[in-house]
């Protein structure tokens, strides 16, 4: 059998899993621990046990990375919401003609699919179209049987480069947020050049890095707090309180706060924090309370 045909094998196999056993054989082979489904305590344990039972229909509007727009209107947010140029259901229906010289073209419906369009990726349009393609072919619900991201129709999405004074890509700037507080947050650098480097913070600006990882990849010396923080932290807890998880993603673009993203269940939900003591810790500070168990596939 070649590896192509072994691969899709395993595919559907996993695709017979119910989400139960997916999870449980997903988390051990990260952490090669049990996934505790009755009683869940750490923060993992209950963001996935969220994952398979929370079905608030206001997530997958949010998981959508276009229709999100119109939760931002309700929340009166609209003064952070990116420029959106055109929307177009097929990556072939792209004009260059018609946009910006500049711009990124993405996918609505998942987390890959994000390309940043200037006179050289122009060049490549046409490639990109492809893999565009086969990107908006996929659901994303499959890939870690995330609730939030089924039934999302596919769109492609040309909107503003967020590009500062000196033509850099902005920081990122990631609020966890627990029953609609932040909890702590997460700068992030070269995320778009998939060299992402990061450090934590508390909601007091103090590093808590050492809390999630034994060696950091991002000196908090080398980090930057914005002036603006604070206006990110009132934002971030606005967006947040219809959810008992979300993470929100901000930019600080030259002293304007940019929206980017909901994230319902960080890398799938397996974040599977070294640290027990933190696991343990931020498990405390999310509730399931009330939360039915489902049993089968997430429907």
């Amino acid at each position: 059998m070649e590896l192509e045909d072994l691969m899709q094998f395993g595919k559907r196999c996993l695709a017979l899993l119910s989400d139960e056993a997916f999870d449980s054989l997903m988390y051990f082979l990260k952490t090669r621990k049990r996934l505790n489904l009755v009683d869940p305590q750490t923060y993992t344990e209950k963001l996935l046990y969220i994952k398979r039972n929370d079905h608030n229909p206001l997530m997958t509007l949010c998981a959508d990375k276009y229709h999100v727009t119109e939760y931002l209107k309700q929340c009166g947010l609209e003064s952070i919401q990116k420029e959106v140029y055109r929307v177009y259901s097929s990556p072939y229906e792209v004009d260059l003609s018609k946009l910006p010289e500049r711009f990124f073209l993405k996918c609505n419906h998942g987390s890959r699919g994000n390309y940043l369009m200037d006179g050289n990726a122009a060049k490549k349009l046409s490639s990109i179209q492809k893999e565009l393609a086969l990107i908006m072919g996929r659901d994303y619900y499959w890939q870690s049987r995330e609730w939030a991201y089924k039934g999302i129709k596919p769109c492609v999405i040309c909107e503003e480069a967020l590009l500062d004074s000196q033509g850099n890509l902005p920081v990122d700037y990631k609020f966890y947020c627990f029953h609609g507080r932040v909890e702590y947050f997460m700068v992030s650098v070269g995320e778009y050049e998939h060299h992402a480097r990061n450090h934590k913070f508390g909601k007091d600006c103090k590093s808590v890095d050492y809390m999630f990882k034994a060696q950091t990849t991002l000196p908090e010396s080398q980090v930057a707090i914005p002036d603006n923080i604070d206006d990110m932290v009132a934002i971030s807890e606005r967006l947040a309180q219809p959810f008992r998880h979300v993470r929100v993603d901000l930019y600080d673009v030259d002293g304007r706060i940019v929206f980017g993203e909901l994230t319902f269940y960080s890398n799938g939900g397996f974040v599977c924090i070294p640290n027990e003591n933190t696991e343990l810790a931020l498990g405390k500070l999310l509730s399931i309370d009330g939360l039915r168990r489902r049993t089968g596939r997430n429907g």
